[in-house]
């Protein structure tokens, strides 16, 4: 996958998909693609995938 260790790249992360808010944070920033293993499974199936980031920078919290 070509983004593994490419250029960094906004991203932003919550716990949930909810709205944001103090029990559910926002964190935007910049990162790096460390790992990425494709999603596998059946028709019709939730699809799930792991992927791992490191920061490039500074993350900005917000609940807003």
């Amino acid at each position: 996958f070509s983004l593994i260790g490419a250029a960094a790249f906004a991203i932003a992360v919550r716990i949930t998909s909810a709205v944001a808010s103090a029990t559910n944070p926002n964190f935007n920033g910049n990162a790096i693609l460390v790992s990425y293993q494709p999603a596998s499974g059946r028709h019709g199936d939730l699809l799930m995938t792991n992927a791992t980031f490191a920061c490039a920078g500074a993350l900005t919290r917000s609940v807003a």
